[in-house]
């Protein structure tokens, strides 16, 4: 017959049922040596309550319309990925476009004015020489080439305005990220300021928000435990910020998370943080048998005998990365016990 193994309890940061277990005494593969026999030990149980929980961007930025008008095209779509800068929709103003037109001409214009100008001082300043054209006439159309020389830096001046206004008819991400909401639809009206999309920033966090009556002190590294979001099991997400403020009654916190690429943003999920501890003893759950709805553990006693005793079984801990699957005992056995699989 082999010896019996002492079961040691390794620290689990989470845990299911409002319960999280820091051990110092089991060892893990003892559960994976077949009917190792085990000696019960107490553990420290943190239990564990739970609290509201949202997937959010680190940040959710609106892109907003610089210059109004009607939504011509809308070129991405809730969920696109998008990068700092990128043109998500166009807008067109026709009397905006009918302006540049008209300042275009005007530039055109100025430019032939010029042209002329420089042609006439051009012919005019060999007749100076000869009598035929005074100086007087001479300098007045080096004065009329001047003044068509900042005519026309004028009217382009006015054109690269109204360039730089239909440039703007585009709407531009301001920060990389998801497009979570887009609050238009083609040949919608809209005006300066309003806002055409929202952009979340990546990573996405999980954002808790504890009561501020329930006085529960979290802080940055801290873990915390998360569920609904990977088929998998429950996440283990690590505080990393708590807001300085109270928003409706609740004390914001942001916890950062694998496995959140491709998360609904607004999604709801069921966090789970440290509400106090208790000493309690955790058995890996094959090491129980359920008969008639009744739960059993088999104990051995100092002669090597086996008997069958109930048990009441507790909260399940699943099995997580690292860990095994762990069932709290609340009554029926006492440290020193020693039980074998059944």
């Amino acid at each position: 017959m082999r010896a019996p193994l002492t079961l040691a309890i390794a620290p689990l940061a989470l845990a299911l049922a409002c319960a999280a277990v820091s051990a110092t005494a089991m060892a893990a593969e003892t559960a994976l040596h077949g009917d190792a026999p085990l000696t019960v030990a107490l553990t420290t149980i943190v239990d564990q309550r739970p609290v509201a929980a949202t997937i959010e961007g680190t940040k959710t930025v609106p892109a907003r319309v610089r210059s109004g008008g009607t939504v011509a095209s809308l070129l991405v779509r809730e969920g696109d990925t998008v990068t700092a800068g990128q043109v998500l929709a166009v807008l067109k103003d026709a009397k905006l476009l009918a302006q540049k037109t008209g300042a275009d001409a005007r530039v055109e214009e100025a430019k032939a004015r010029l042209a002329q100008a420089r042609q006439d001082v051009a012919r005019n300043q060999p007749l100076v020489g000869q009598g035929v054209t005074s100086q007087a006439q001479l300098e007045a159309l080096q004065t009329a080439a001047s003044a068509a020389a900042e005519a026309l830096r004028a009217a382009e001046a006015e054109r690269g305005v109204l360039t730089q206004r239909v440039t703007e008819t585009q709407v531009l991400a301001p920060t990389a990220g998801r497009v979570v909401h887009i609050a238009v639809a083609t040949g919608t009206e809209m005006m300066a300021g309003e806002a055409l999309a929202q952009v979340a920033t990546d990573p996405a966090v999980v954002r808790l928000r504890l009561p501020q009556s329930a006085g529960i002190p979290l802080k940055a590294g801290d873990v915390v435990r998360v569920d609904d979001i990977a088929t998998t099991g429950p996440l283990t997400a690590t505080v990393s910020l708590v807001y300085p403020r109270v928003e409706d009654g609740a004390v914001v916190i942001d916890a950062a998370a694998p496995g959140l690429a491709g998360a609904l943003i607004g999604g709801r999920v069921r966090a789970w943080v440290p509400d106090g501890h208790r000493q309690g003893i955790l058995l890996p759950a094959d090491y129980l048998i359920t008969r008639f709805g009744m739960d059993y553990a088999h104990l051995r006693d100092g002669g090597g005998h086996v008997s069958e005793v109930p048990v009441q079984r507790g909260a399940l801990h699943p099995a997580t990365a690292g860990q095994m699957a762990l069932v709290e005992v609340l009554s029926g056995l006492h440290a020193g016990d020693v039980v074998v699989k059944p």
